[in-house]
């Protein structure tokens, strides 16, 4: 059996698909919308 040791953005997105409240929702998405900016950049600067 193999295990997947999840990212960070995945750890959040799955918070995110079971969350029941809306509050946490937003700040879940604020969350991950800010990581995956912040993987865009460093993805940019080594180009």
């Amino acid at each position: 059996m193999k295990i997947k040791e999840l990212t960070e953005i995945e750890r959040l997105e799955l918070s995110l698909k079971y969350s029941v409240s809306e509050k946490h929702k937003e700040s879940l998405i604020k969350r991950i919308n800010k990581l995956k900016s912040g993987q865009l950049n460093m993805f940019a600067e080594k180009e």
